[in-house]
């Protein structure tokens, strides 16, 4: 799995911006899709606090993470949806039961033009059948805020993730554009603001070592996660 911390201040180690949709409009729509497009109903993720599991939300764009069924492999994980005349690009960091899920803001987005955190065009909607296909993981680079550019991983959580992806496929995207944080939670609460060094997978090593102890459930302050709240269009810090 991913880890990554979404729309907190920027500060020391993990550089966060806030996100608003229509800053990659132009992007999305120059996207040459490695895979046909195909339709699916996607549902609004109006219950904060559900996004992603082991991708450190401080460290990427907000709300830029999309779940859905698909597995996430290590070439996959930007996709683009279309909807209305408008595109948005994500990271697909997550997986769910069945259904294919969209952030509020990015719906709102997709649906009305605005995104929910502008407040002044907000539709309140159950979901909407939209086009979604895969395209090349460099059209997400500019949704990672590390400073990097890496896609940040969480040292204690996703390790069999990137030990299956650097051991079975070392030319991957993923294999070859991560980092390892020694943050715990998804919403950056818990850990160190700090940089892992990879363990040695191949001579059979999976701990990552750390400045302080890895998976440490220290409180972390400095990297605040915010949802923004269905069907208001507040933001809320995540607890």
């Amino acid at each position: 799995m991913l880890y990554t911390c979404t729309e907190a201040q920027p500060t020391t180690g993990l550089e966060v911006q806030s996100f608003k949709p229509s800053e990659h409009r132009n992007q999305a729509n120059k996207i040459t899709s490695k895979i046909l497009s195909k339709t699916f109903f996607f549902s609004l993720l109006t219950i904060p606090g559900t996004l992603l599991s082991s991708v450190t939300a401080a460290a990427i764009a907000n709300p830029a993470p999309a779940i859905n069924p698909e597995a996430i492999g290590y070439n996959n994980i930007c996709i683009e949806i279309s909807y209305g005349g408008r595109s948005v690009t994500l990271l697909h960091v997550d997986n769910s039961a069945g259904t294919h899920n969209i952030s509020f803001e990015n719906g709102n987005y997709l649906e009305t033009g605005y995104p929910a955190s502008e407040k002044n065009h907000i539709k309140t909607s159950a979901g909407f059948t939209a086009q979604y296909k895969t395209v090349d993981p460099n059209n997400c680079r500019s949704l990672i805020k590390t400073a990097s550019g890496k896609l940040p991983l969480s040292a204690a959580t996703s390790i069999n993730y990137l030990a299956n992806c650097v051991l079975n496929q070392p030319n991957s995207w993923v294999a070859k554009n991560f980092e390892l944080w020694n943050i715990y939670d998804s919403q950056c609460n818990l850990g160190h603001n700090e940089i892992c060094e990879t363990p040695d997978f191949k001579n059979g090593f999976n701990q990552a070592k750390c400045t302080h102890t890895l998976g440490s459930q220290d409180k972390l302050v400095g990297q605040d996660v915010w949802n923004i709240l269905y069907p208001s269009g507040d933001r809320e810090e995540a607890k």
